[in-house]
């Protein structure tokens, strides 16, 4: 690795002009579909020069660089580890492109030098780490460790300001080595100016809503053949859907009949839960009727626009 600016005394603006420039940890699990907030088209945009806009710090930014250190002392105060800071963007020697800006990094009696990233989550997000590190910083820490070639990292979060927990991820060459093929097509595309494919993932499907969020009903668009493939994959997998829900509430409706009025049934160490639960709902027909002009004071319309494929009447795409 090859350290390459001085970080320490950066503005949020100069920051984000410096990521510009390459592919940081946090950019890692958009470009593998694993991120639950950005997009790999979104990225992509991110980057290019003439989509640069000056945007003003978040929040959750704010705040989560604000508690770094109190996460990073608390972790010391447990472990025993001691953190140091790099206050260097870091280079990857063969990929320049990939880029890590460190929490800080120790030094584990079994592992040599390791990766430290510190986190704040949301109480919300308690569930995400029951089963280990959420897969959008687990992409983080192997983006890290391509970057250094440290074999392991330690990653500490702070959730819901009141419960603190930390958790070690060992160096994944396979993962890393999918990591970097993918990271280096993504910033292809960027120098080339050429939109990467679009992904499975839900950032994906919400980024796409949110740019077009309109239609227009007198244009219509002549599908190349190409397209084929994704009309019949989307054909295919309705249908595997169709015959998995039929298949899931089979199942539900067998475990139903065992439960009766139970609300739980155990077998060894799975429970099985038919819970009754109370929910208040408004009643906007009943408003409407009784009520119209509230109702139109503060009824509001819903505007989406829905995907769906079928086949043209007397017509075949054969």
């Amino acid at each position: 690795m090859q350290r390459v600016v001085q970080t320490d005394n950066l503005t949020y603006e100069q920051w984000r002009m410096l990521r510009k420039n390459g592919i940081g940890g946090s950019d890692a699990a958009a470009i593998l579909g694993v991120s639950p907030f950005k997009s790999v088209l979104e990225l992509w945009r991110e980057k290019r020069i003439d989509a640069l806009e000056a945007q003003e710090e978040t929040e959750e930014a704010y705040w989560g660089k604000k508690l770094e250190s109190i996460v990073r002392e608390e972790f010391s105060t447990r472990t025993g580890l001691s953190i140091y800071t790099e206050g260097f963007l870091l280079q990857h020697t063969d990929y320049p492109f990939m880029q890590a800006n460190l929490d800080g990094y120790l030094h584990d009696s079994v592992y040599g030098p390791c990766v430290f990233e510190a986190k704040t989550a949301s109480a919300y997000k308690a569930s995400d780490w029951e089963n280990g590190v959420p897969d959008e910083y687990y992409a983080q820490l192997q983006h890290y460790m391509a970057v250094t070639g440290y074999k392991g990292a330690y990653i500490a979060a702070l959730i819901g300001g009141n419960k603190f927990i930390w958790k070690f991820v060992e160096r994944d060459n396979d993962y890393i080595e999918n990591l970097i093929r993918k990271e280096d097509a993504f910033w292809i595309c960027v120098l080339t100016d050429k939109e990467p494919a679009a992904d499975g993932s839900k950032a994906t499907s919400n980024y796409l809503d949110n740019r077009y969020p309109t239609a227009d009903e007198k244009e219509t668009v002549l599908l190349n053949q190409g397209s084929q493939q994704w009309i019949d994959l989307y054909l295919d997998a309705k249908k595997r859907e169709k015959i998995a829900v039929q298949e899931k509430e089979l199942a539900e409706n067998q475990l139903k009949v065992l439960l009766q009025n139970k609300e739980k049934g155990v077998l060894g160490q799975t429970e099985v839960i038919w819970q009754e639960i109370i929910s208040e709902r408004f009643n906007t027909k009943e408003l409407k009727r009784d009520e119209p002009e509230l109702y139109e004071q503060y009824a509001y319309k819903m505007r989406y626009r829905k995907f769906s494929i079928k086949q043209r009447k007397g017509e075949s795409n054969e």
